[in-house]
Formats: structure tokens, sequence, C-alpha cells
């Protein structure tokens, strides 16, 4: 008999720690200061930049190279073209 109540006390206070731990928890974040408000900023800005540049480069003409022909090809080409009214 001795053993069961040393075993019913023994989880009474348990559950009574757990209980008052669990109160005593919330109390400290009921007393926690508040978190700083937060701060808003508003940027506005204008950019006026006009970019004006030109840029002259002369180039090289290509050089042209005639492909070599042998003295029996022959080539020829026809173009025809057609207007309507």
């Amino acid at each position: 008999m001795l053993l069961v109540t040393l075993i019913v006390s023994l989880l009474v206070g348990l559950l009574v720690g757990f209980l008052l731990g669990r109160i005593g928890a919330g109390s400290q974040k009921a007393n926690a200061p508040p978190p700083p408000p937060a701060h808003t900023v508003i940027l506005e800005t204008t950019v006026e930049k006009t970019v004006e540049k030109t840029v002259e480069k002369t180039v090289p003409a290509p050089e042209k190279t005639l492909p070599a022909t042998t003295t029996g090809a022959s080539g020829s080409a026809t173009a025809s073209a057609t207007a309507y009214p």
C-alpha cells in the first residue's frame, strides 16, 4: 500500500509541476517586451540621363579574289522578268 501511495503522489507531483511550468512559461511570454515597430522606407528617385554617341568607323573593303578557271569551263546565266499592271 505504501508503494502505491508513493507512485500516485509522484505522478500527481509531476502533473502539478508540469502545469505550473506551463503557466510560468506563459507569463514570461506575456512580460516580454513588444517587438519594435516595422520601419517603412519609401525611396523615390528620378533619373534623367541622355546618352548620345555617334560611332564612325572606316571598314576596309573586302578583297575580291577571282576563282581560278580552267580552260574548258564556261558558264551562262539568264534572267527574265515580266510585270503586269
